[in-house]
């Protein structure tokens, strides 16, 4: 069944079941890919990484946002944020949740330090400046949108290690 979805997909789509038909659409694949690069670079799930990582850069910067942590949340206890990566697949989707659990200390803890840095002006011309990765409003609705279309995966690994070994999706 899934085969023969698979076999009427691909006879719709422009690359079709030819390897020519593959390599004349090369030009276009890799101009999409350039698109995606860019995305990586510049959206907001990348703004949330680019930001962890700051924030975990060295022990004066986990300090001072460990104090915004205290400051804006003080009844709980701290926590710091949780970068992705690529050897873990649903890391993405932890570190958006753990975005979102410390989201008002985030944007605090960016102002600040876009502020002792003369409002970002000293750092402006670098690309890896926190000034180009503060999460604005709509930055924070497409990590939402993000979850939700990540939270099923997350759920059904969970669900699937009892049932196999280790719960890979590739075993699966």
């Amino acid at each position: 069944m899934f085969w023969s979805c698979l076999e009427s997909c691909s006879e719709g789509h422009p690359w079709g079941k030819e390897i020519e038909a593959f390599d004349l659409n090369y030009g276009e694949a890799q101009r999409e890919l350039g698109v995606l690069r860019e995305w990586q670079r510049k959206g907001p799930l990348k703004k949330l990484h680019n930001v962890g990582k700051y924030i975990l850069k060295t022990p004066q910067c986990r300090d001072a946002f460990e104090s915004v942590v205290q400051c804006v949340y003080p009844e709980e206890t701290v926590h710091t944020v949780f970068v992705g990566n690529i050897t873990r697949w649903s890391s993405d989707y932890e570190s958006i949740l753990r975005g979102f659990r410390l989201r008002e200390a985030i944007e605090e803890y960016v102002r600040i330090v876009i502020g002792q840095n003369s409002n970002g002006e000293r750092e402006r011309e670098n690309e890896n400046a926190l000034i180009h990765d503060e999460l604005h409003p709509s930055d924070w609705e497409y990590l939402r949108c993000i979850k939700e279309i990540l939270s099923p995966f997350k759920q059904w690994t969970l669900r699937l290690q009892h049932r196999y070994s280790n719960g890979c999706v590739a075993d699966i």
